[in-house]
C-alpha cells in the first residue's frame, strides 16, 4: 500500500469513529425540571418514561451556600438500563447554566432504585434540570 492509501484509510476510520460518537451529542429522551420545590418531566420518547420512574428530587445547601441536588430514579423493568445523565443549574435571574456539569454514565439495574447528585458551583443557583439518555 502507498502512503497515500494508508493515509486516506486512517482519515476514513476516523471519520467513521467521530461519526460512531455523534449519539453523545443527541437531544435528551427524558428533562427532569426541580423548580421551587415542584418537580415536572419531559420525555421525548416515550420508552424511557415507561422504563425509568422518577421517585424523588430533593435540593439542600453544603459548603459555601451550594445547592446540592439529588434526584431518585427506578428502573422498573427487570434487566439493567445503561444511563447518561447531566445537571444543569438555574440561577437566580432565570438563566441556565449548563457548563458547570460534565456528561456522566451509569446503569439501572432491573428493579434498582438510584439516587443522582451534583453540586452546583454558583450559591445564586435555586434549581435544576436533570437531562438523561440511554447510553448507547
Amino acid at each position: 500500500m502507498s502512503k497515500k492509501s494508508i493515509k486516506n484509510l486512517i482519515c476514513c476510520l476516523v471519520l467513521m469513529f467521530c461519526m460512531g460518537c455523534s449519539n453523545l451529542q443527541d437531544k435528551p429522551f427524558s428533562t427532569i425540571y426541580y423548580n421551587q420545590g415542584n418537580i415536572s418531566r419531559t420525555d421525548s420518547e416515550r420508552s424511557m418514561e415507561k422504563r425509568i420512574k422518577t421517585i424523588s428530587a430533593t435540593t439542600s445547601r453544603v459548603g459555601n451556600n451550594l445547592l446540592h441536588a439529588q434526584v431518585k430514579l427506578q428502573n422498573v423493568k427487570s434487566y439493567s438500563i445503561p444511563i447518561r445523565y447531566k445537571f444543569s443549574w438555574i440561577i437566580d435571574n432565570g438563566t441556565i447554566d449548563d457548563t458547570s456539569s460534565t456528561w456522566k454514565n451509569d446503569t439501572i439495574s432491573g428493579g434498582q432504585t438510584i439516587t443522582l447528585s451534583d453540586i452546583a458551583t454558583d450559591s445564586k443557583t435555586n434549581d435544576f434540570k436533570l437531562e438523561l439518555k440511554p447510553l448507547k
